[in-house]
């Protein structure tokens, strides 16, 4: 059977329990298996921003399971948010996310 889409918003990583991050990752973990396609849509972090030598820190743990689930060919893609509207080559070259900042219908 076809897998469903899965979709998740607003989780404002870095400003939420480490409880909630880490129940976060597992979801990332059973979606790797059971999703056709994940969608996250806007404010994944409460904050992202990548400078020229670096990002953000403190998500290794959400990031390289956002790179699992994209190398086990589920495709991801993050709507940039008010709070991670920053993003841009590492979430798409080291991660792997298609990073979407512009409005789409």
């Amino acid at each position: 059977s076809e897998k469903p889409i899965h979709l998740a918003s607003d989780v404002h990583l870095g400003a939420v329990p480490s409880e909630t991050e880490r129940a976060f990752v597992r979801w990332l973990k059973y979606t790797a298996d059971h999703a056709s396609e994940l969608i996250l849509n806007g404010d994944l972090f409460d904050f992202w921003f990548e400078y020229r030598w670096g990002t953000s820190r403190g998500y290794d743990s959400t990031l390289t399971q956002l790179r699992r689930i994209v190398d086990s060919g589920v495709r991801v893609t993050l709507m940039g948010g008010n709070h991670d509207w920053w993003g841009g080559t590492h979430l798409r070259d080291e991660v792997g996310v298609e990073f979407l900042q512009d409005p789409i219908t």
